[in-house]
């Protein structure tokens, strides 16, 4: 089984300042990815205004065990996870 010691709260935010004449083009898909039995949820929410861009990466775990036959489950969340951490913005330079 894959145990945790307790429960797992993180928040992880990027503040990005674009300089004058850049703008954002191009922006991955907010996403939320859900264990089942609610025991863990990761969401990732961008946001874009005043010549900034904002991403926002939470997740929770709230189950403590995981049994062998749910450790597909648990290592798919992680992959989608891990997967969406790594998206990039693409950040463009304005036409004049």
């Amino acid at each position: 089984p894959v145990e945790i010691s307790y429960p797992i709260s993180e928040q992880i935010v990027f503040q990005i300042s674009l300089p004058d004449g850049y703008a954002l083009s191009e922006t991955p898909e907010q996403e939320r990815v859900i264990l089942p039995n609610g025991s863990g949820q990761y969401d990732v929410i961008y946001s874009e205004g005043g010549g900034r861009i904002i991403v926002n990466h939470k997740l929770k775990l709230n189950g403590l065990k995981y049994e062998p036959d749910q450790y597909p489950i648990l290592k798919e969340f992680f992959d989608r996870v891990s997967e969406k951490m790594g998206e990039q913005l693409v950040i463009e330079k304005n036409a004049k």
